[in-house]
């Protein structure tokens, strides 16, 4: 039996809504299931807000409204299901982004004064 190939736009059908959240935690956990890879869970959300505004332009350029509507619901759940899909991973991602552009502790101005003295 021969299958049909699935398409970008058949990406945003709420049909397919829950096989595609499933395939992105799938992708985006390790084999254990016990770490997420967040940036990638997030990068995958915003090409999908993306691919939504893009596909949304294009069907209605293309005066497809019954094809706009479809995606203007998919969105509509998807927007619902992102804190549960990818906030978490949204706010790991933002923590790490912190840590790393925190400036390290410079010394003293005292300290380096005292150190001056001895090196000189």
């Amino acid at each position: 039996m021969k299958r049909k190939e699935f398409t970008g736009e058949d990406l945003l059908k709420r049909k397919h809504f829950d096989d595609l959240i499933k395939t992105i935690v799938q992708m985006t956990t390790d084999d254990e299931g016990e770490e997420t890879k967040d940036g990638l869970r997030l990068a995958i959300g915003y090409i999908l807000k993306r691919l939504i505004k893009v596909f949304n332009g294009y069907y209605i350029q293309q005066d497809r409204m019954d094809d706009a509507k479809e995606v203007d619901l998919f969105q509509r759940v998807f927007e619902s299901n992102w804190a549960y899909t990818f906030h978490s991973s949204q706010v790991a991602t933002e923590l790490l982004r912190n840590t790393l552009r925190k400036p390290c502790d410079m010394p003293l101005e005292s300290d380096i004064k005292k150190s001056s003295r001895f090196s000189h």
